[in-house]
């Protein structure tokens, strides 16, 4: 796996965990030698990376952060300030918010829900798990800022390839389906965010990483 790709792991994983904290650039020596030894690859690396911004947290302190490159499209210099799209990160955090509300019974993932934009009812396994049986990404429409009103509209008459759970076909819009399945339970996703803030707010971690790179570089 090469160096950007890691980078796009870690922080898939991280960014739900991570605050943003005063900044030190003590490096104190009980500090992971791995995060040591990371600092040190991407010093020596990032003038080869198209671009990124990246923050290093150590027992609430911000012990490194750096940005690097230019932005994709306009070229402008990456700073502290520059925007970053999630992209497809946001899916394991909807998926973590899902998981939350099964453990604590309010869903299930097996359950069939008939929604009013596909032909036959679907569970919450086929649509995270990108089986509901219907080929239709939408990447093309979004990139082209259709409103999502008119893209549900353009799926509606889709006819499926198969039954849902025995074809997989990667689908951001399909996906974007659990709001309507929470709609159908009279669920918030907006407060389903604000649980899963509560169950993480105690936890307390040694360390972690907050890395911001390009949407070329996280659809990896």
């Amino acid at each position: 796996m090469g160096f950007q790709k890691i980078s796009i792991v870690i922080f898939s994983f991280v960014i739900t965990l991570s605050t943003f904290c005063t900044a030190s650039t003590d490096l104190s020596p009980e500090i992971d030698p791995k995060l040591k030894r990371f600092i040190k690859r991407i010093e020596l690396h990032k003038s080869k990376l198209q671009g990124g911004a990246i923050a290093i947290l150590h027992k609430d302190q911000v012990i490194y952060k750096t940005t690097f490159g230019n932005q994709w499209g306009n070229k402008m210099p990456i700073t502290s300030k520059t925007l970053f799209p999630l992209a497809s990160v946001s899916k394991s955090i909807s998926a973590t918010i899902i998981a939350l509300m099964v453990e604590r019974g309010e869903l299930s993932f097996d359950e069939k829900i008939k929604l009013p934009y596909l032909k036959q009812p679907v569970s919450l396994t086929h649509i995270l798990g990108h089986t509901t049986g219907y080929q239709f990404s939408g990447n093309r429409e979004l990139e082209l800022n259709m409103a999502r009103e008119k893209l549900l509209a353009i799926l509606s008459n889709k006819i499926p390839k198969c039954e849902p759970g025995k074809y997989y076909s990667y689908s951001n819009l399909v996906f974007s389906l659990i709001e309507e399945v929470l709609d159908t339970k009279s669920l918030s996703f907006q407060l389903a965010v604000q649980q899963l803030r509560e169950v993480l707010k105690p936890m307390r971690f040694k360390s972690c990483l907050l890395i911001q790179m390009p949407i070329s570089l996280i659809l990896i």
